[in-house]
This record gives C-alpha cells, sequence and structure tokens, in this order.
C-alpha cells in the first residue's frame, strides 16, 4: 500500500512515517512532498497512490491546489495546525482532518477509515467485473440454425 506525504517539516515528515511503519511495515511511505509544485508534479506522473496524508499549509501555498491532480478516488488525510481549512477539505475524498500534534490513536483511526474505504472499492471493482464476465458470457446464444426457403 503506497501512502504518499505532503509535509514541508521534515520533523513532521519522519514522525508520520516512522508511526505509519510501526502500524504495518509493510507500508511503502513516499515523501515528503514539501510543496504544491512538487505535489503537482508527482500526482501527475503517479497514479498508483493508495492513500494520501497532506498537510494543508505548504511551501508555497495550499496542499489543495496539488491535489486537484491525484485520483478522485484516493483518500485523504488531512493535517494541519489549525481548523481553518477544515471545510475546503471536504471538496476532496477527506477522511480526516487531524490538527497537529497528532497523536497515534488519531492517525490509527484513519487509517482504520481508509482501509475499509480501500477494501469497499475494491470489492465493488470485483463484483462489477463479475457482472461484466456473466454478461459476456451468461448463455447467449453464438449460433442459429434457420430455415430458409428459395422460391
Amino acid at each position: 500500500m503506497k501512502i504518499l506525504i505532503f509535509e514541508d517539516e521534515i520533523y513532521n515528515f519522519h514522525l508520520l512515517r516512522h508511526t505509519l511503519e510501526e502500524m504495518n511495515p509493510e507500508y511503502d511511505v513516499i515523501g515528503p512532498i514539501p510543496s504544491v509544485e512538487q505535489g503537482r508534479e508527482y500526482l501527475s506522473l503517479h497514479h498508483d497512490i493508495s492513500i494520501i496524508i497532506a498537510d494543508v499549509e505548504l511551501n508555497d501555498g495550499l496542499c489543495f491546489d496539488a491535489l486537484t491532480y491525484a485520483p478522485a478516488d484516493v483518500p485523504i488525510i488531512f493535517t494541519a495546525t489549525s481548523g481553518s481549512h477544515a471545510l475546503r477539505a471536504f471538496d476532496f475524498t477527506s477522511l480526516s482532518y487531524l490538527v497537529k500534534p497528532i497523536g497515534d490513536g488519531c492517525l490509527a483511526e484513519a487509517m482504520r477509515k481508509a482501509h475499509l474505504l480501500i477494501a469497499a472499492r475494491e470489492r465493488s471493482l470485483k463484483e462489477e467485473e463479475g457482472r461484466i464476465k456473466k454478461m459476456q458470457h451468461n448463455g447467449y446464444r453464438e449460433r442459429f440454425v434457420v430455415k430458409s426457403f428459395n422460391g
């Protein structure tokens, strides 16, 4: 599972990465992405992100400007020093808005929600694939015998 972290403070990035790796050593933590510009570049080239953890205020602006390049179905956990941008987070696939300093329990709960959302999305995709296969192979005849007249 790839987790992309937008964070302009290297200490906060290392703290998040360490906490995530303690939760699950198999997490592939990518980052830090310290600026909106770097976020745009990364997201325009990489669409295989499972979860995004985004500090709202980055070096060169607000993360929202970069997140418009993220796939619409990727869950986002926002972090901030205040709740002043919380309403804008609803414009995205926001699961949580965590105010710093972030407690381990809050991050764990946000990750639990993300896992539930990802699992539901995967089940939905599998069900859709099953319906498509069933439609393709549901017993419709491919050959017909037809009597014809010559007359």
